[in-house]
């Protein structure tokens, strides 16, 4: 495994999946925006990049292959979530949080949503997380965790994410 194209390969599918989902589910809300592409996203995986180049060049003993199979593993198992939640909530799923209950939602509880109350969010932690353990980045997996534990906070709190629910 190539860690570096299968991190640009995973990056790639990602935003391309989310638009074309945005395009049959939210079609209302489709705008440049649905890609997913910030300014901040796009310096947070530069320095990725950065991280990963730096390290091949002068200390390639802290790329295990290992870390970059777990986190491969991280990258599926996050898209499997978040493209099951976006799936199985339809157009109730949006990439806007919405602080008043629009007249077309519903709550949706089937699915994955049985199990976890947020598993877009679930989802994208493990993903983005994977992504750096991919690239065995262990500058930029502790940055990026730092950094999602707080932008998710302001959204929804961590315990809100988190409260993946018991089976009965």
């Amino acid at each position: 495994m190539k860690p570096f194209g299968t991190f640009l390969s995973a990056v790639t599918f990602f935003h391309v999946s989310e638009f074309v989902l945005a395009s049959i589910y939210m079609r209302k809300d489709l705008s440049r925006r649905s890609w997913l592409i910030s300014e901040p996203y796009c310096v947070a995986m530069l320095l990725a990049c950065l991280e990963y180049w730096l390290e091949i060049r002068y200390c390639s003993i802290l790329k295990f292959k290992v870390i970059s199979r777990a986190g491969l593993a991280g990258v599926i198992t996050g898209e499997v979530i978040r493209k099951t939640a976006m799936v199985t909530a339809k157009h109730n799923f949006t990439h806007d949080v919405k602080f008043e209950r629009q007249q077309e939602h519903v709550l949706v509880t089937q699915g994955i949503y049985r199990y976890c109350r947020h598993p877009g969010y679930l989802g994208w932690l493990v993903w983005v997380l994977g992504t750096q353990a991919l690239l065995a980045n262990p500058i930029c997996l502790a940055g990026f965790s730092i950094v999602v534990r707080c932008d998710t906070s302001r959204e929804l709190s961590m315990a809100c994410i988190l409260d993946c629910r018991c089976m009965h």
